[in-house]
């Protein structure tokens, strides 16, 4: 699925992505994990709420030096600045080439709950606490004395 890039949108998103993420030895370059031709796209239809930004930011681009640009843009419109590299940052992750590289290939988009799973090694741990049982140390509510205003 396109998303609404012009081709001119398209070839200056190309060059923020390649001044934020470039060749290196280290790591592909956001041309390599394809993030203007393809990615990008993924990243505005999941969120749509950026794209207004996305292509106000890719329309006022003056045709300057891309870090300069975009430099100036982090000092003078920060969320500006957070949009753009958001949607970059985020399309150059979904690329398979950038997963391959951080060694995410292989892991699933799989939905998980935040109650963690009890394990056999959790469960052994616990063994001895559940034999024991509850046990409950009585306290003192007034250890310290409340100023008279309080109490």
């Amino acid at each position: 699925m396109k998303s609404e890039l012009t081709s001119v949108q398209r070839d200056t998103l190309r060059l923020f992505a390649l001044t934020l993420i470039p060749s290196s030895p280290d790591g592909p370059s956001a041309d390599e994990a394809e993030v203007a031709p393809t990615w990008i796209d993924v990243t505005l239809a999941e969120r749509p709420d950026l794209v207004p930004g996305v292509l106000r930011i890719l329309d006022a681009y003056d045709g300057s030096e891309p870090r300069l640009y975009l430099e100036r843009l982090e000092r003078e419109a920060k969320g500006d600045f957070a949009k753009i590299t958001y949607a970059i940052a985020g399309s150059y992750f979904k690329s398979p080439v950038a997963k391959e590289w951080l060694g995410f290939a292989r892991i699933l988009d799989e939905y998980e709950s935040a109650e963690p799973e009890p394990t056999k090694e959790t469960m052994e741990l616990l063994q001895p606490v559940l034999a024991r049982g509850a046990f409950y140390r009585p306290t003192s509510l007034r250890r310290h004395p409340l100023p008279e205003e309080l109490s």
